[in-house]
């Protein structure tokens, strides 16, 4: 891609270039926020370093690349960890000069920053990106800071300290040293008092005065003098104010950076000065305000007393079911069934359901913001991009306040179910208590999401994970075999970690052609007590003993507290049913159980061959009935150990080899039990009070499974949650 790199000076924004040129991006600009006043050293700023602001401008010389500078008009007006656009805040400055070099360089592809530990910062740039659809870079995020500084000072950065405010770092004694030289005083601090040694805390900020990019020449600084801001005996805060300095001219590029591509000659006119021009702040973007996008009730058609919209333009029938209607989650699912085999495009279809999803939230007194988890269900995986940019329309961090929710997408035969094209499932939650990891840049520690979804979600002690493909985090490329010589799928190798229930589903297609998606879901015991100054990023809890930071490691552990019971040991209930569950008494139990394949024959094939004759095990419904209620009874005999009842119960879902099994009798003999367990058998112990069957969601799926043989029929996939579920 090519890059505009944000420039501060520092050692980081640096740095953050070469690893762009590492992965094969080419730097074509650089852009720079600076003081209004030339004499000021330091802003009061959260986003901008501008200590060191006077020597910037030499960096279009020494690289040879065009650079633009803006002055900062704005001040730090909104200081929640999230931000959306809010004039006259500094974020609305970075706009602005972006948007300028991009009008210069229409083929700008996406935006370098020297981001590693702050989401304040990443937040913004984030945002600012998305605005001009721009793709967010930042190959420091969330590195071991130690390592990076050590791979900084190896790889030619030459930094110098510009700013100290750390206990053990002196401004006379140590503003304007090498940072390799102090190297060993920062390890020391850092080990002594937990600085951190790349400054992230705010310890000291740094200048760059020449690096491998700097092609045709580096800094020498000539004159400077150390002002103090706060000459506190413990920690004073001093920087350096340079007064003058040189550029050295270099002979020769370096042969032992060669790989970096040589830049054009230098020239003074290389410089841009951006002003705050209003005319066509507005015009200018090329980005479309997707909320106006969005079809409005009257668009779209009328709804009737049951609150199932009505589409005048169709003559096919939406269905949608509600499971937890009463409690503080549920879940809603919507599709359309195909009538008389007529199929509508998949972009209008998507319209339609998510439009009617919407309107059901909305009668709830809820909305998109609520929504934890997202399941699209396509029939063909080349309709993803369409359906993608109808998903934006909808559910946008506009909506979401809280953060987008997190979101699986696959390709299965909902043709051959009987279905449309599209059927979508949402998780649900009444309260505003959700808790979201959504980065969307580009760097080296874990796939961006840079679509409409969170990479994790967390609710009420439970983590919700989008789906996780096989991707190389730097290029968002499928790992292939020669990356990964040892691609087994290993599971609780770690001793706290139970032996998960893991169901096995085989589909016709991935998003970006993978062959493994992983969705997980993981119960964590917090902590009790919760220090936290900011809404998002500083909540801890415990593992082991060991308090974790919640927003890096929530998603790696399952409870330790050993609260988590198994009911069946992959225990064969009877000689073609499977069931697995595990639990916590009286909050949640979560089930799996299968009807699985007696005849070698009828093993799932290959999902292009479709079987000729349905229910090629069941000769009779009520055979298919029978099977299907021994894998009930198995859910009623966990819910009775977990001491729930189908009241909890907020998921239900039924996975059916399509090529195996027609939908239609197997939706009959769901409604039978159901209606059996409403009316014949009043077991309140089992039930729970005025209890009413929820309606399963079927999924047509080419193979399914307690076991990576996909031995099943059909899977039962349930969990349960207590209306008092609580976080430990």
């Amino acid at each position: 891609m090519k890059v505009v790199a944000l420039v501060s000076g520092g050692k980081d924004s640096c740095y953050a270039m070469m690893r762009c040129v590492d992965y094969g991006h080419e730097i074509v600009a650089l852009a720079n926020l600076l003081p209004m006043n030339d004499d000021v050293d330091e802003l009061d700023s959260f986003m901008y370093q501008t200590v060191g602001h006077q020597i910037v401008e030499a960096y279009a010389e020494c690289m040879g690349l065009p650079l633009f500078r803006k002055r900062i008009l704005g001040k730090a007006s909104v200081q929640e960890m999230r931000y959306s656009e809010t004039q006259g805040d500094e974020v609305e400055d970075l706009e602005v000069l972006l948007r300028t070099v991009k009008r210069h360089y229409p083929s700008i592809d996406a935006v370098s920053s020297g981001a590693i530990a702050s989401d304040y910062q990443r937040l913004r740039v984030e945002n600012v990106c998305s605005r001009l659809g721009l793709v967010s870079l930042a190959y420091l995020w969330k590195q071991e800071q130690s390592t990076l500084l050590e791979h900084m000072i190896d790889r030619g950065i030459h930094a110098v300290l510009v700013k100290v405010a750390a206990l053990g770092l002196e401004p006379y004694k140590h503003l304007g040293k090498d940072l390799s030289t102090l190297r060993p005083l920062l390890t020391l601090l850092s080990n002594m008092y937990g600085c951190n040694v790349c400054g992230e805390g705010g310890e000291y900020e740094s200048l760059t005065l020449d690096c491998p990019l700097f092609k045709n020449a580096r800094i020498i600084l000539d004159g400077f003098n150390i002002v103090l801001h706060s000459p506190d005996s413990i920690a004073s805060v001093g920087v350096l104010h340079i007064s003058n300095f040189h550029l050295e001219r270099k002979s020769e590029c370096l042969t032992s950076q060669s790989t970096y591509p040589d830049t054009a000659s230098a020239d003074c006119s290389l410089v841009t000065w951006v002003t705050e021009d209003a005319e066509g702040k507005q015009t200018s973007s090329p980005v479309v305000s997707l909320a106006s996008l969005c079809p409005q009730k009257d668009d779209i058609g009328s709804e009737n007393g049951d609150g199932l919209l009505e589409f005048s333009n169709h003559t096919s029938q939406l269905c949608r079911i509600s499971i937890g209607k009463g409690s503080e989650l549920f879940t809603c699912a919507c599709w359309r069934e195909s009538a008389n085999n007529q199929f509508l495009d998949v972009k209008d279809e998507l319209m339609l359901i998510l439009q009617a999803l919407k309107w059901e939230l909305r009668e709830k007194g809820l909305g998109w913001a609520d929504v934890l988890f997202v399941h699209l269900y396509l029939a063909d995986m080349k309709k993803f991009a369409d359906a993608n940019d109808v998903y934006l329309k909808f559910i946008t961090d506009k909506e979401c306040i809280k953060g987008v929710p997190s979101r699986c997408t696959v390709e299965v035969p909902l043709v051959e179910g009987g279905l449309g094209s599209v059927m979508v499932e949402l998780l649900v939650a009444h309260d505003k208590s959700k808790k979201v990891l959504h980065v969307q840049s580009i760097s080296c520690w874990a796939p961006s999401c840079i679509g409409p979804y969170s990479q994790a979600t967390m609710h009420r002690g439970i983590l919700h994970m989008a789906g996780q493909l096989g991707l190389h985090p730097a290029t968002m490329s499928l790992v292939s075999a020669k990356e990964n010589d040892s691609p087994e799928f290993k599971l609780g190798s770690q001793a706290f970690i139970p032996t998960p229930l893991v169901h096995f589903v085989l589909v016709p297609a991935l998003p970006k052609g993978a062959l493994v998606e992983v969705e997980l879901s993981f119960y964590v015991a917090k902590t009790e007590s919760i220090s936290s100054e900011s809404e998002d990023d500083d909540e801890t809890f415990e593992v082991d003993g060991h308090r974790m930071p919640y927003a890096e490691k929530a998603f790696q552990y399952f409870d330790s507290s050993g609260a988590l019971k198994r009911l069946s040991k992959s225990a064969r209930v009877k000689d073609n049913i499977n069931g697995q569950s595990m639990y916590i008494l009286n909050q949640l139990c979560k089930i799996l159980a299968s009807v699985e394949v007696l005849d070698e024959s009828c093993k799932p094939r290959s999902h292009d061959v479709i079987c000729e004759r349905k229910t090629q095990d069941f000769e009779h419904e009520e055979e298919l009935f029978g099977a299907l209620e021994d894998c009930l009874e198995f859910a009623l005999t966990a819910l009775d150990q977990a001491d729930l009842h189908w009241g909890d119960v907020l998921i239900y879902r039924v996975f059916f080899n399509s090529e195996e099994i027609s939908p239609l009798p197997l939706r009959k003999s769901l409604e039978t039990f159901a209606n059996l367990r409403e009316t014949e058998v009043v077991d309140q112990a089992r039930c729970g009070p005025a209890c009413e069957f929820p309606k399963p969601l079927l999924i047509p799926v080419c193979g399914t499974g307690l076991t990576s043989e996909l031995q099943s029929l059909i899977t039962i996939d349930l969990l349960a949650l207590s209306k008092n579920h609580r976080v430990p």
